[in-house]
């Protein structure tokens, strides 16, 4: 094995760059990260301001692993090998000195401090005393080999360098007050001063989350914890308790008070369930804006801390109460300066007004809308279970017989010895893993190479789906009056678009995939009122005929607003006449148009919509040439993001894309724009409609569900209407874009029939 020596300055540099071991190019040469990973490494050095040269650059292990895998020197009976490799390299710090050591990767990470998990743990500063003349301060961040795998993360280890830069020019640990435990007099005066703006954060214990402290900041470094669980047991009495209840209930009610929130959802529901206190003004909530910042970046406290603070790592013990306090404080300390950021780079880049007038509101109007559910027909629930317990006991049946044996479609070992065993089909391997799978794709794609065997894959995969909608939906744990709940989620995608999944209290779940059809019966309005369901209507096409421009869409959506435009679609890529397209043609047009236009190749539309590979290659070659307004308005998408990185929807909403300028990328630029300019408009709505206290149940994809009396149903309707019908100017086009919505209203969310205008 050849030896590969570290290079750099020797005397007290301000970084040490760790990593794990040489690769080929480096063991050739050499010279540590000269590679691949070592040109990556210097572009990001270059970013933050820093040559190469003036870091000093060494691996853990000096000589190249057989093919690579630092695992080798983990292996029984070479643990003296990996132990003189650490040896050597404590005795290189301890002679260079750096001001600072940047562990890239999990096992420079390992043999620097100890730790393991380098997703936890990177970001953050450890200081210790290592000798009497020498501070060991390491951060830890991703290997550049990783950034490699997973381009997204490296504006991550940029951010990462230039702390650890920072850090080395002027090291500093801010140094905090914090009042943890305060008496019964401190925190009544503390609250009678009437800090703002201040942060709150709580913690919570147990799965009833009742709340252990509530703490405040009212600067970066100063904070107050107050507790109200200690010991397991109550800090106060009775009295006690009332009289700070009451006066923090005083303090985060007051108006005059300017509050920050890291997740407001969550602490404010817990806030007001159980101590009946309603916050007002809360001017900013940091994850909800970092996310509008930065939508492809996490947006955990520890993350943000981790990027914008020079706080050590707090988290690791919280288990005690003093602990917890601190904890507590830290917390609000972080939200208080990220918000103080977040709000300065919003207004930046030009996003304060969209986060003040659409995000910020939708948060609130969310959580009232989860909080209130929807109410489950408990009789309908019970057949609809009977109904899908049949169906599924009939595949199985008829997939028993046909194999010969009782089979159980819902064990993946049974499945994969059917297939790849009995069936003798060629396995199938899963993105990123390359083990065997027997995903819903993966047996769609056999299902198209042996059609000989489509019914029994079939049989399979609607059993599954029949599996899922009775576990995730049909025996999804109610309330105690009989009320399906969910958690809807604003900075659960980069688009934009709501996500949703199970509530703090493990209620509901994601209801973003829920299938459509009479299970939806289930759903059904309160008594008294009906259900008003409002579907935009075409809604993604819309928006690209607008941005593209394609002049003779627009002018045919404006002549009739409810033209059928995929029919129409149809007929250009098949080459017959409207009245002639099947209801088939139409459907599988319509796939081709939306792959299409987001930049997906025949393989890909192939598998998404399970068709033939040739069929898909036609339509989309087809839709490409009738129009060519597509290309050139991806090639004016592509050019905006190798000039900027960034896409600003009609909204104001700006996107930035870390990934590789490649096709993955551009994909998602191009279904970015028309997707969160969708997203935005049902936001704008549930602002609206919140604001002028429309009961809103369930947003779905494009549709917003509400409940209204039965006598208010025309003022409803028309308040839906215009809530979402709302003009949207696209520059270099005439007329605005209006995406209409097709509304029907019935008793529960199945059985509803169109109203008005839509009934014709």
């Amino acid at each position: 094995m050849r030896s590969v020596k570290p290079i750099g300055p020797t005397n007290s540099p301000p970084l040490a760059l760790v990593g794990e071991a040489p690769g080929r190019e480096e063991d050739l040469r050499g010279i540590p990260f000269v590679g691949k990973s070592g040109f990556l490494l210097d572009q990001m050095l270059s970013k933050i301001g820093v040559g190469r040269n003036g870091c000093y650059i060494t691996n853990v292990a000096n000589v190249r692993p057989p093919n690579n895998d630092f695992n080798f020197f983990l292996k029984e009976g070479n643990e003296r090998m990996l132990a003189d490799f650490r040896l050597r390299l404590w005795k290189e710090i301890e002679e260079v000195k750096p001001k600072v050591i940047v562990a890239l990767g999990e096992q420079a990470m390992v043999s620097l401090i100890q730790k393991k998990g380098i997703t936890k743990y990177r970001g953050m500063m450890y200081e210790r005393d290592h000798r009497q003349d020498y501070k060991l301060r390491v951060i830890p961040t991703f290997h550049p080999a990783y950034v490699q795998r997973i381009y997204s993360t490296r504006p991550i280890v940029e951010m990462d360098l230039a702390k650890a830069y920072r850090q080395a020019l002027s090291p500093s640990t801010p140094r905090v007050d914090f009042f943890t435990f305060p008496s019964l007099d401190g925190i009544l005066c503390w609250l009678a001063e009437r800090h703002s703006p201040v942060s709150v954060d709580l913690e919570t214990l147990g799965s009833k989350l009742h709340t252990r402290c509530i703490g405040l900041a009212w600067s970066e470094t100063e904070a107050i914890s107050i507790p109200l669980i200690r010991g397991g047991n109550h800090c106060w009495t009775e009295e006690e308790e009332f009289e700070i209840l009451s006066a923090l209930r005083e303090y985060l009610e007051d108006p005059s008070v300017e509050k920050y929130f890291q997740n407001a959802p969550f602490d404010t529901t817990v806030l007001a369930r159980e101590f009946g206190v309603n916050v007002s003004n809360v001017k900013l909530d940091t994850m909800f804006g970092h996310h509008l910042l930065y939508s492809e970046l996490p947006k955990s406290l520890d993350f943000l801390t981790s990027i914008h603070t020079d706080f050590p790592m707090y988290w690791e013990e919280t288990g005690s109460d003093q602990n917890n306090a601190t904890y507590n404080c830290y917390d609000c300390c972080v939200t208080w300066m990220v918000a103080q950021r977040v709000e300065a780079e919003l207004k930046e880049r030009d996003m304060w007004d969209f986060y003040q007038e659409v995000i910020h509101p939708a948060v609130f109007a969310l959580t009232r809308m989860q909080n209130r559910g929807v109410l489950i027909d408990i009789e309908a629930r019970e057949r609809v279970r009977r109904e899908t317990e049949e169906k599924m006991l009939g595949h199985r049946e008829w997939l028993s017989e046909a194999v010969g044996k009782d089979f159980n479609p819902g064990s993946p070992k049974q499945v994969k010895e059917l297939v790849y065993g009995k069936l003798n089909l060629p396995p199938q391997k899963a993105p990123g893993t390359r083990s065997i799978t027997t995903r819903d794709d993966a047996l769609q794609a056999l299902s198209r190479k042996f059609p000989q065997h489509k019914g029994l894959i079939q049989h399979i995969l609607e059993h599954r789906s029949l599996r899922v909608l009775l576990s995730t939906y049909i025996n999804a744990e109610l309330t105690d009056d009989h009320r399906s709940k969910t958690s809807y989620n604003l900075a659960g995608t980069v688009t934009g678009r709501i996500s949703s999944s199970k509530t703090i209290d493990g209620y509901g779940g994601n209801l973003q995939n829920i299938p459509r059809g009479d299970f939806r019966r289930i759903f059904r309005a309160d008594p008294g009122k009906v259900i008003i369901k409002a579907d935009l209507e075409q809604a993604e096409f819309r928006c690209f005929c607008w941005f593209a421009p394609v002049p003779s869409l627009i002018e045919t959506y404006t002549l009739d607003s409810r033209y059928d435009i995929h029919r129409l679609n149809a007929s250009m890529i098949y080459n017959i006449p409207e009245d002639k397209i099947t209801k088939t043609q139409r459907s599988t047009a319509k796939n081709g148009v939306y792959a299409g236009n987001y930049g997906a190749g025949p393989l890909k539309m192939s598998r998404l919509y399970d068709m033939d590979f040739k069929q898909a290659k036609m339509i989309l070659e087809r839709w490409k040439r009738v129009r060519p307004e597509l290309l050139r308005w991806q090639e004016r998408i592509r050019d905006e993001l190798r000039a900027t990185r960034k896409l600003r929807n009609p909204f104001g909403r700006e996107r930035i894309f870390f990934g590789r300028m490649d096709d993955a990328t551009f994909r998602a630029a191009y279904s970015h724009t028309c997707q969160s300019t969708v997203a935005d408009i049902i936001l704008e709505a549930i602002v609206t409609l919140d604001q002028q206290g429309v009961e809103i149940l369930l947003q779905v994809h494009d549709e917003l569900v509400c409940q209204c009396p039965e006598e208010e149903v025309e003022e409803t309707v028309e308040k839906m209407r215009n809530a979402m019908e709302i003009p949207i100017q696209v520059p270099g086009v005439e007329q605005p874009l209006v995406i209409p919505v097709e509304i029907s209203v019935g008793p529960n969310w199945y059985d509803v029939k169109p109203w008005g205008q839509d009934a014709s």
